[in-house]
């Protein structure tokens, strides 16, 4: 009986309802932004910060999107300059990386559910074959060294394992969710060789821990996003790897340097800055801890932004429905009177107010959800992980709590009502 006079309320008053909805579906997307946005901040921040440590590492960042010239006067240069700052007296060590990707057979993992990807590619007689193409970080020893990689089972890389001669299987970590289909030991064989590097059998000799991350992107630290590595293999640099392409990709985009502990960072960066100046290099040196800060300030603005409109927005509903309650209650004075006389006591009209506005906010939250999932457009950042779909949840709970809050104001008003006075004319 409740519901259905409940039901029948909102009905009378339909296109407030409606467009009080449509305001707090917007306020919900915007609040469901905001609190997306500060997890991925947070989340990469403690990840990055996981992978240096307290490490003072130094990012080398490519600011010219025009640096396209692959000459072997231009590697010489970079060659220079990397030479240059492993001779400086307070770098510890200076490393590169490179995110690729390796092609094997169709069948090679069986029951394979990542269709996304799977690529096709021409044969040497025209036909299309099909490939799996497993993500892959080429690491040179000092990069490895840099980095926190977790392993879960088997060894990490070796020193040895960067020297290998030409036709020796190369160590690799695979990912975990790769251990369904290898175990340490096992041979994972490329069926579509890169000319650049001719070694194209991978001893699987390491699992990397579950949701471990790396460094994606390329050109500034600002693009360089966090890498899924459950999926993916970390490959050694080797001695074969030393094609021109490899030096721009390891050199000009994914180097960085690490300092040691006491050294005068500001100076460093300067010097470097300075020298790459000078053979016409547009490298510039970023910490990594500092562009950290700087993306999470300018981040920290959308928050702000999203969190603001969505508060003005929820503000104005709750408002505006509190207000129609408040309206509903001083107009249908004469209605609660005599419902009151046959039986009714406060405390049952106040439920009613309570679940109109119970069903108008569930209302929101079920639509705003289905609108978000929808339309992903919506969202200011893509669902990378599980754990944000409980953002959802967060963001429906605190609308609700805020309801509940909200229906206080006309319960009060209802409580302090008394039959005699409703049932006075002309009130």
């Amino acid at each position: 009986m409740t519901i259905r006079y409940v039901f029948k309320s909102l009905m009378l008053k339909k296109w407030f309802v409606v467009l009080t909805i449509i305001q707090m579906v917007f306020g919900f997307v915007l609040l469901n932004n905001a609190l997306l946005l500060n997890k991925s901040l947070n989340n990469r921040k403690s990840i990055i910060t996981g992978l240096i440590g307290k490490n003072n590492i130094i990012h080398l960042s490519n600011y010219s999107s025009g640096e396209a010239r692959r000459t072997e006067e231009q590697k010489n240069k970079l060659l220079e300059l990397v030479d240059y700052i492993k001779k400086t007296p307070e770098v510890e060590s200076v490393g590169s990386f490179k995110n690729d990707s390796i092609l094997i057979g169709e069948d090679d993992i069986k029951e394979f559910d990542n269709s996304n990807m799977m690529v096709e590619l021409e044969d040497k007689d025209k036909n299309l074959v099909r490939y799996i193409s497993l993500p892959a970080v080429f690491l040179d020893d000092e990069m490895y060294n840099m980095m926190n990689i977790g392993i879960q089972n088997g060894r990490e890389l070796l020193q040895e394992d960067y020297s290998l001669e030409k036709g020796s299987e190369i160590p690799v970590l695979i990912g975990n969710d790769l251990k369904n289909f290898y175990k340490p030991g096992d041979v994972i064989m490329e069926r579509n060789d890169i000319k650049s590097r001719q070694l194209s059998q991978y001893k699987v000799v390491g699992i990397l821990k579950k949701g471990q991350k790396f460094l994606g992107g390329d050109a500034t630290l600002s693009s360089l996003e966090l890498k899924d590595m459950d999926k993916a293999m970390i490959i050694p640099f080797t001695k074969e790897d030393d094609s021109l392409e490899d030096y721009y990709i390891r050199y000009a985009i994914n180097c960085s340097y690490k300092l040691k502990n006491g050294a005068s960072t500001e100076k460093i960066m300067n010097d470097v800055d300075k020298k790459s100046n000078e053979l016409n290099l547009t490298l510039k040196s970023v910490s990594y801890l500092e562009e950290i800060k700087q993306i999470n300030s300018f981040s920290n603005e959308g928050i702000f932004y999203n969190a603001f409109l969505a508060t003005m927005l929820t503000f104005f509903s709750l408002l505006g429905v509190v207000s129609s309650m408040m309206l509903s209650i001083i107009k249908n004075k004469v209605e609660y009177g005599i419902r009151m006389a046959v039986g009714a006591t406060p405390k049952d009209i106040s439920k009613h107010i309570l679940w109109e506005m119970v069903v108008i906010f569930i209302l929101t939250i079920l639509i705003a959800n289905i609108v978000m999932i929808v339309f992903p457009q919506l969202r200011i950042i893509p669902i990378s992980e599980s754990s944000d779909y409980l953002v959802f949840l967060w963001s429906s709970i605190i609308v609700f709590v805020v309801a509940a809050i909200a229906s206080i104001i006309p319960a009060k008003k209802i409580s302090s009502l008394d039959v005699s006075d409703l049932l006075k004319r002309g009130e």
